[in-house]
This record gives structure tokens, sequence and C-alpha cells, in this order.
């Protein structure tokens, strides 16, 4: 698959003293999507694009965003996810998100969308059979694109 990801040696994140990355691997049956840093208007059209690759990546997509690290969550962050949801719900699979940090938990209850979204503290397993961990790739940004 032509993805378009950078992939440093090691399976490390880039780090371009970056405010936004993630790493987007398979495991368990699910595309986990690992958020570091703010997640907000300059980095919510990026985490659309590559969820978007993720999502296309499966004919019944079953993917996990992990939100453990993840230090700004503004109302962008909230509609890409709510977007990201509503493209997987379609397509009849599961979005789940891991373990958010007590400011996203806070904005999912404020807005009553953790009534919507499976929330989970750990990645839930599929079926054994399911497709073997690999590393899909990984993406900082540290500037505004135009």
């Amino acid at each position: 698959m032509t993805s378009g990801f950078s992939t440093p040696a090691g399976g490390e994140p880039s780090d371009y003293g970056a405010r936004f990355r993630f790493r987007l691997r398979r495991q368990d049956g699910y595309v986990v999507v690992e958020v570091i840093g703010d997640l907000d208007l300059h980095s919510a059209p990026h985490f659309n694009h590559h969820l978007g690759e993720a999502i296309r990546s499966q004919a019944l997509p079953h993917v996990a965003v992990d939100l453990s690290e993840v230090s700004f969550f503004d109302t962008s962050g909230l509609n890409s996810v709510i977007v990201a949801w509503k493209r997987i719900k379609a397509s009849g699979g599961h979005l789940v998100l891991v373990r958010p940090t007590k400011q996203i938990s806070s904005v999912l209850r404020i807005t009553g969308m953790d009534r919507h979204f499976d929330v989970a503290d750990t990645l839930p397993s599929m079926a054994i059979g399911e497709e073997p961990v690999a590393q899909i790739g990984d993406v900082a940004l540290d500037e505004p694109t135009a």
C-alpha cells in the first residue's frame, strides 16, 4: 500500500520538534492510530487525511484511536473523530477511542459524545486469525502547511 507515511528506522515516531505526531500500526485486527501532541485546528486536517487512509486500508474498518498522549484537544479534534466515526459506522466497521486523557473525556461528556463512542482503557481484541501486528508508518508535523 502506498500511503505517503514516513517510516524512520527502528519504527519510532518521527520527531522534528513536532506539536503533533501519530503512528499507525495493525494490532489484533484493528488499525491503531496513536496520537501524540495537540489535536487542533492545525493538525486536524492531517489527522483526517491519514485516518482516512487507515479506514480505506480495510474492507471492514476496525480502527482504534489511542488518545493517551494528546496534550490538547479542541473542537477541530472532536470533529475529526466524529467524521471518522460516521465513516466507519457507515462501512459496517467499528471505532474505539482508547485511553482518552481527562480533558478529552471531559469534552466527550460535556458534548454528549461519550454516549455514542466506544471508549476503552485497552485495545479490544479481534478473533484469532486476524492480520498480525505490522507497522504502517509515522507522521510528524511541526510547521503549518499552506
